[in-house]
C-alpha cells in the first residue's frame, strides 16, 4: 500500500484517503455531533503559518487514525496486478468450489422434486421443473408402452465437446499443460438475475437457459423421466415417447453424451485427472478471496454462491410457443424443444373420451361382430341396406324423399315412398307397377294393401301381392283389386320378414 495522505480541514473535519495505485478508498465525515464543553486554553502557537511537521503526536500508523479495515501490502500487489487490462476471464482458476455458468451444467442438473401429478399442458409461467413434470403426466395419459432402454457409456477416450481450461483446448485425448499469462481484473457486481460469461459481460441466467442449443440430444431412450435425470437426457426420452405415440416401435442406437471417467487419465498442470473426481490445479494469481461453495453451486451476479440446480428448475418459460408440432431436435434450444413437444401432444387424441375433428377413420368390423368394437358408417350400410323399388312401364318413382324405397333390417324389409301412374287414371286388377330390388322379395306370395289417390285428396285402400323370390318375375308388386283412382300408389307401412313363406 502507499502512504496515507491525511488532510486536515477547517474547524474539526479529517478526511482520510487511502490509495492503493488506481484503487482509492475514500473516508467520508459523518454528521456534525453535538459541541463539547470549553476546554482548557493551550499554550501559545508559534507565530506565522504551520506546516505539516509542526504538528506533534501524530500517529505513526493507520490505526492511529481510527483505520481498521485497510488493504494489506499483499492485497494491494493483487488489486495493483488485478487492475492490468486485457485478461480473460478463462485465467481464473475453476476448482471444485468455484464453478462459472455453462450449457454442459444446465443440461447436467438432476430435477430433484420432479413430481408427475398434474396431467395438464405446459404455459410460458411454469418453471422448468413444472414443465417436465407436466409433459411427463401428459405422457403417462396417453400409451402405456414402452421402447426398450439403451447403457449410457461409464468412460470415454475422448470428450464430446471439447472444453477449455484456463484458455487450453482440452478434449481428453492427450495431457495439457495450462498457461498463467496474465490475470483477472476486478468484477464490477451484477443482479442477482444475472450470471458472469466468457466475454466478460454479465448476461442473463433466464434468458441464457431458455436459448441452450440442445447439443448431444439422444431420444434413444423411451421411458418416464425420473428426477435424477438431467435436462438433456429428460428431453430425450420425452421426445422418445411422444414419437411411439404416432408410430411402431423403431430401431434406436445410442451414442455416448457424456462419460463419467477417461479411459486414459490426463495430467492438468502435473495433476493427474481421469474425470472421476474434482481437483485443484496450483496458480499464483486468483479472483481476490472468494469464499468457497460447493460443487452445486454458482457463482451468481450478486457475487453469492447460489444452487445451480435450484435456479434452473426455476426458470421461468417465458417467451414459450407451442405453434410448431414437430420432433425436437438437437439444434432446437429448450424452450423450443418444450414448445414442440407441448405441440405434439395437443395433436394427439387422449385415450380416455377424445374429442377427434375432420374425418376420423377406423376398421369396419365384420358383418357378424357384435362386440365393443368401433362401428364406423359402412359397418351401419351393412347392417341396413336399401334400394330403390324398380318402377314397370308406366310407372315412375316420387320424387325424393319420397321416391318407392326397400329398406333391410336382418331379414326384415320394409317398404316406403310412393310409385306414380303416368296419366292418372282408373287401374285394373293385377296390374304390375314395379318390382322390390334384388335380394328383397319375400320366400312366399305376400299379401298387402296398397292406398291410392288420384292427388286431389280422393284415397282408395286396395288389395294387392308380392311375387316370392322363386316366382319367374321375382319380387313384382301387383294389384289383386281393381282402382278408381290410381295417380299416386303408397308403399308405405308394408313390412315382411322374407325368411317365412
Amino acid at each position: 500500500m502507499s502512504d496515507v495522505d491525511v488532510t486536515i480541514i477547517a474547524k474539526e473535519r479529517i478526511v482520510v484517503v487511502e490509495a492503493v495505485e488506481n484503487l482509492i478508498e475514500v473516508a467520508q465525515p459523518g454528521p456534525q455531533g453535538p459541541a463539547g464543553p470549553q476546554g482548557d486554553p493551550g499554550p501559545p502557537g508559534p507565530s506565522g503559518a504551520s506546516s505539516w511537521s509542526d504538528i506533534t503526536n501524530k500517529p505513526s500508523t493507520l490505526a492511529g487514525y481510527g483505520i481498521t479495515d485497510a488493504a494489506t501490502a499483499a492485497q494491494g500487489a493483487k488489486a495493483d496486478s488485478a487492475l492490468q487490462s486485457g485478461a480473460s476471464s478463462d485465467l481464473i482458476a475453476e476448482g471444485g468450489g468455484h464453478l462459472f455458468f455453462s450449457s454442459s451444467r444446465v443440461l447436467g442438473v438432476v430435477l430433484s422434486g420432479l413430481s408427475s401429478a398434474t396431467n395438464a399442458a405446459i404455459t410460458a409461467s411454469d418453471t422448468v421443473l413444472s414443465a417436465f413434470g407436466k409433459l411427463q403426466a401428459q405422457i403417462n395419459g396417453l400409451a402405456s408402452s414402452k421402447l426398450d432402454t439403451t447403457a449410457t457409456a461409464a468412460a470415454a477416450t475422448k470428450l464430446v465437446t471439447a472444453r477449455t481450461i484456463n484458455g487450453v483446448s482440452f478434449d481428453g485425448t492427450a495431457n495439457i499443460t495450462v498457461a498463467d499469462g496474465t490475470k483477472e481484473p476486478g468484477i464490477a457486481a451484477g443482479t442477482t438475475a444475472q450470471y458472469w460469461r466468457g466475454d466478460k459481460s454479465w448476461q442473463d441466467l433466464a434468458a441464457s437457459v431458455r436459448a441452450i442449443v440442445l447439443t448431444g440430444l439422444s431420444t434413444a431412450t423411451s421411458t418416464a423421466i425420473a428426477a435424477t435425470d438431467s435436462v438433456l437426457s429428460a428431453l430425450g426420452k420425452l421426445q422418445a415417447q411422444v414419437s411411439s405415440l404416432s408410430t411402431s416401435k423403431l430401431d434406436v442406437s445410442a451414442t455416448a453424451a457424456a462419460a463419467t471417467k477417461l479411459v486414459t487419465a490426463r495430467t492438468i498442470n502435473g495433476v493427474s485427472f481421469d474425470g472421476t473426481a474434482n481437483i485443484t490445479v496450483s496458480d499464483s494469481s486468483k479472483e481476490p478471496s472468494i469464499a468457497s461453495g460447493t460443487a452445486a453451486q454458482f457463482w451468481r451476479g450478486d457475487k453469492t454462491w447460489q444452487d445451480f440446480a435450484t435456479v434452473t428448475r426455476a426458470v421461468a418459460l417465458t417467451g414459450l410457443s407451442t405453434a410448431t408440432n414437430a420432433a425436437i431436435a438437437a439444434t432446437d434450444s429448450i424452450l423450443v424443444g418444450f414448445g414442440k413437444l407441448q405441440a405434439q401432444i395437443n395433436g394427439l387424441a387422449p385415450t380416455n373420451s377424445p374429442t377427434l375433428t375432420g374425418t376420423p377413420t377406423a376398421p369396419t368390423p365384420a358383418s357378424t361382430d357384435s362386440g365393443t368394437t368401433i362401428a364406423t358408417t359402412a359397418f351401419v350400410k351393412s347392417m341396413y341396406p336399401s334400394a330403390a323399388v324398380v318402377p314397370a312401364s308406366g310407372f315412375t318413382l316420387g320424387a325424393s324423399p319420397d321416391a318407392g324405397r326397400a329398406k333391410k333390417t336382418g331379414p326384415i324389409v320394409h317398404l316406403d315412398g310412393w310409385l306414380l301412374k303416368t296419366g292418372g287414371g282408373a287401374m285394373a286388377a293385377n296390374t304390375k307397377i314395379g318390382n322390390v330390388p334384388s335380394g328383397y322379395a319375400p320366400l312366399g306370395n305376400l299379401l298387402c294393401n296398397l292406398l291410392v289417390s288420384d292427388g286431389a285428396g280422393s284415397y282408395q285402400l286396395i288389395a294387392a301381392g308380392i311375387t316370392p323370390a322363386t316366382d319367374s318375375d321375382p319380387g313384382k308388386i301387383f294389384t289383386t283389386q281393381a282402382a278408381t283412382v290410381s295417380s299416386v300408389i303408397s308403399l308405405q307401412n308394408i313390412t315382411y320378414d322374407t325368411n317365412f313363406a
